[in-house]
């Protein structure tokens, strides 16, 4: 058996899931109890980011560690050839070197060629789809990105598969099973709830009859199978005794959808916008062994880019954060010792047109019109959580000092390699105006 130090590690990814939807977070209509379990037993990161507010890039930053602009991966899409490169070194390559058995489940949307394949990524196993999204019911001719696979071979869809959230657990609760024990494991499990298409099961549409609008039922109903599907593979975790030991990661990968009834809570805007409710998300990292727990509330300016450095910690490889010069730092420090201090580096954000950077409580957006000159939004989020108030023109020496680190920072990555469609493009402009305001005009502009 593997020494204590080197614990499994578990990254739990719900898909679109606004910031306000689940119990702990202050959801007064879904019910979310294991996942409200799981932060009670672990650390619940108040101010966790994801690195973009769609969901490929955001995917790629945590899948590399790395900001993925730095390898032109910018925008949404991806389509045909274009992902994340063959010679990425990614988070499983990182975990595979460390001594661990490699797996991902579920949707991985960074490209779909041979070369950017799960299995060709450092994952040991894959079990799940290659494209963006698909239907939560068996598709027995899906093909092409929308093939639900094990490792490259068809998944017989109309034999196995009756809802795909399920599906996901099944196979998630096999293949730890199926482990080598000898080895630890680091399983990626990618949900696609609450993303669209908006398909619940009956009976669990059947729990949310009260609420009245059909759309916020259906993804209720969708976020409670989520739940559940987390509070199955937990209770796997406990009966194998190996929970303990076990490092569990819980986040979205961007806020919630303009398309899908979820609401972001206190965060103003949604998926695809600069504001917080784009990419601040619900974020819990539980391992008892390693004494990450008791429900405490961390509000240390985190990001998903920070999980891979975390987990490479956990397992005693921190020489390859700065070997593989990743972007993330390891969290563990902080989390053991309880530390409130923000992190030394900032937070950077850009998908074509609309960029952002965090330095402590302060944020400023940078918007690129038309005509190629920049409109500015700046705000205090110690005292200004909502993004009110902007201070943009009663502050033009932060303005001046966060879009030079802005600038910098852009320095060091690459331009775009491919774009979203120029309407993408103009709602972005349009989204971050301060008089879009509540989440009616908010979904107006996906």
């Amino acid at each position: 058996a593997f020494s204590a130090e080197k614990p499994n590690i578990l990254i739990i990814l719900a898909d679109d899931l606004g910031y306000g939807d689940l119990g702990y977070t202050g959801s007064k209509d879904i019910e979310t109890p294991n996942l409200d379990a799981l932060a009670k037993a672990g650390v619940i990161l108040t101010d966790a980011h994801t690195t973009a507010s769609v969901c490929a890039p955001s995917r790629a930053g945590l899948l590399s560690g790395r900001y993925q602009q730095r390898v032109g991966f910018e925008c949404n899409g991806p389509n045909g050839s274009q992902g994340l490169p063959g010679d990425t070194y990614t988070y499983a390559d990182g975990m595979k070197d460390a001594g661990y058995e490699t797996m991902v489940l579920g949707k991985w949307h960074v490209g779909a060629t041979e070369e950017m394949h799960p299995n060709a990524q450092g994952f040991d196993h894959f079990s799940g789809f290659t494209g963006g999204s698909r239907s939560y019911w068996a598709t027995p001719a899906a093909k092409g990105t929308k093939m639900l696979q094990r490792n490259g071979v068809k998944v017989d869809e109309a034999k196995e598969v009756k809802y795909v959230t399920d599906w996901l657990t099944d196979e998630a609760i096999d293949l730890i099973a199926k482990r080598e024990k000898e080895k630890p494991f680091f399983m990626f499990l990618s949900y696609t709830a609450p993303h669209a298409p908006m398909h619940a099961r009956p009976e669990d549409l059947k729990k949310y009859e009260s609420i009245e609008n059909k759309g916020r039922r259906t993804y209720a109903a969708m976020v409670d199978r989520f739940d559940y599907s987390v509070g199955r593979v937990i209770a796997n975790l406990k009966e194998q005794g190996i929970y303990d030991n076990t490092m569990i990661i819980f986040a979205s990968d961007n806020g919630g959808a303009t398309v899908n009834s979820s609401d972001n809570g206190i965060y103003r805007g949604m998926k695809g916008s600069k504001w917080e409710g784009g990419h601040r998300v619900p974020c819990i990292i539980s391992w008892p062994n390693g004494k990450l727990g008791n429900g405490k509330k961390l509000d240390l300016l985190s990001s998903t880019l920070d999980f891979m450095a975390t987990s490479l910690d956990a397992a005693g490889r921190t020489e390859v954060i700065e070997e593989k010069q990743l972007d993330g730092i390891s969290l563990l420090p902080a989390l053991r010792e309880n530390a409130q201090a923000e992190r030394g580096d900032l937070l950077f954000f850009r998908r074509s047109v609309a960029a952002g950077v965090r330095d402590g409580s302060w944020k400023l957006i940078r918007v690129e019109e038309l005509d190629k000159s920049f409109r500015y939004l700046l705000f205090n989020l110690a005292e200004d959580i909502g993004e009110t108030k902007n201070l943009a023109e009663t502050q033009p020496d932060k303005v001046k000092d966060l879009a030079a680190k802005l600038a910098e920072w852009e320095k060091t990555v690459q331009e775009p390699k491919w774009l979203e469609g120029k309407n993408y493009q103009n709602n972005q402009r349009l989204k971050h105006k301060m008089s879009v305001i509540g989440r009616a005009a908010e979904r107006k502009l996906p």
